[in-house]
Parts: C-alpha cells; structure tokens; sequence
C-alpha cells in the first residue's frame, strides 16, 4: 500500500498499525525532504513527489506511476493532499481510500458540515457565514464580543463562520476574538 503525507504522524501511526496487522506498506510518498516516515521499519521505502498543493496534476502523475513501479493495491491519503488525490481519481490505476472531491470539499468546510447537520435534524451551534466585515458588522456586539471567528474551509478560502462559544473566548493578535 501507498500512504501520503509521511512528514505527518497520522501518517506513521497509519503505517505502524497496518504493519503490525500483516499488511506490506511499500512506500510513503511525501513532497518534503523530511519525513517521519522514512526511518520507520513499518515502512519498506519512501518517495519524493511534487507538492500536491502547487502541482496537483503532477502529485497524482508521480503517485500513478510509484503505483505501477511498486504494484500498490491501495493508497491511503492522509492530510491535505486526500484533495488531490481526491481530484485524481480517475488517473490512479488502484483503489484509493478517499471520498469523491464534492463530498470531501462538503465534509470540509465548516459552513456546509453545520449546514448539512442542521438539515439532518442534529444540534447544532448557532452559526453565521462571514464573507465580509459588512457581514460582521450587521450582528449586534453582544454577539461579536462573544464569537470565534475561523475560516469556513481552507485558510484562503477568503470565508469565516462565526459562532458563539461555550467557553470564555479572549483577543488575539488581529484584535478578533478567539476561544481561550
């Protein structure tokens, strides 16, 4: 099996417990020089890929062909690069533990995650889409004192999500407010 991310721990607690259990992982592929993978005797062999950030259509390339080199049978993405991964489907010649790329971006963005556990019937926190400081400005400021204020997706989706804390929340750096 192929695992990605072998700079992340998720990724060598993955390899270690699918080699405790009798699987063979042949190779963590990774985009940066170090790896936390790399000396782990879970782990057979590693390979250096594109960033799948800025070369996604190169990261699924490079992951393609490590696949026919090596005969994986399965990647497991972990981390950001699942998106890639996610967008590549179609161009990975093995099963691939990953989500469709419209399912994943709705898993993923706290805005649609609330939106779509609300329409389910489950609790949720009070919770308003920020796309502006107009948008900020039209909630009262008993809610705006009170608010944790996080991007609704990735960090430059150019989104927020407010909602209002359980918990005691203090300024940050910006001036925002953040739970503490």
């Amino acid at each position: 099996m192929l695992i990605t991310g072998g700079r992340a721990p998720v990724a060598l607690d993955l390899a270690r417990k699918f080699a405790r259990r009798g699987a063979r992982v042949v190779v963590v592929a990774e985009s940066v020089s170090a790896q936390l993978c790399g000396r782990s005797r879970a782990v057979a062999r590693t390979h250096r890929v594109p960033p799948p950030r800025q070369r996604p259509a190169a990261f699924v390339a490079a992951l393609a062909d490590i696949v026919r080199r090596e005969e994986i049978d399965l990647i497991v993405p972990t981390c950001e690069e699942i998106f890639a991964v996610s967008r590549g489907l179609d161009a990975l010649p093995c099963e691939v533990l990953a989500a469709p790329l419209q399912v994943l971006r709705r898993l993923h963005s706290k805005w649609e995650f609330i939106e779509a556990a609300r329409a389910l019937g489950l609790p949720v926190p009070a919770t308003w889409l920020i796309t502006s400081p107009r948008d900020l400005a039209g909630h009262s400021a008993a809610v705006r004192a009170q608010a944790s204020l996080f991007s609704a997706s990735a960090p430059k989706s150019g989104q927020c999500a407010i909602r209002r804390p359980q918990c005691t929340s203090a300024r940050n750096s910006r001036g925002w407010r953040r739970n503490s």
